[in-house]
Formats: C-alpha cells, structure tokens, sequence
C-alpha cells in the first residue's frame, strides 16, 4: 500500500511541476506572434485566463498532496 501511496503523491507532485512550468511559458511568450492589437490584446487576455486555471489546478493539487499524506499516516 506504501507503494501506491508514494505513486500518487509522486503523480500530483509531477502534474504541479508541469503545471508550473506552462503558466511560466504563457507568461514568458513571445508578444510578437501574437500580432497588433486587437489580437494580441485578446491573446494576452487568454492567457492570463489559462495562467489562473493552471495555478488552480496546482493548488488544488498541492491539497490533494497535503491530504494523502495525512490519510497515509
């Protein structure tokens, strides 16, 4: 039972890793792709939408970490 304990945590921990590091490159991109305004401001506006899902989904993942942990014990 240990086994799928560890798995699971280790499963969340990557998920929050992952998700990190796409809010970083929606943050980070390349404002010259996305053209003049009126696009680029929408562009910029969409990612800022998938930046707070994305730090959502880590939270809440960060939780479901914290509660295995404590049920494991």
């Amino acid at each position: 039972m240990t086994g799928s304990c560890d798995d699971l945590i280790s499963a969340f921990s990557e998920f929050g890793g992952q998700l990190s590091a796409a809010c970083s490159d929606i943050r980070g991109g390349d404002s010259s792709l996305s053209g003049t305004d009126p696009l680029a401001g929408q562009v910029h506006a969409f990612a800022g939408t998938w930046n707070y899902g994305f730090t959502q989904l880590g939270q809440n993942g960060d939780e479901c970490i914290r509660m295995r942990r404590q049920v494991g014990s």
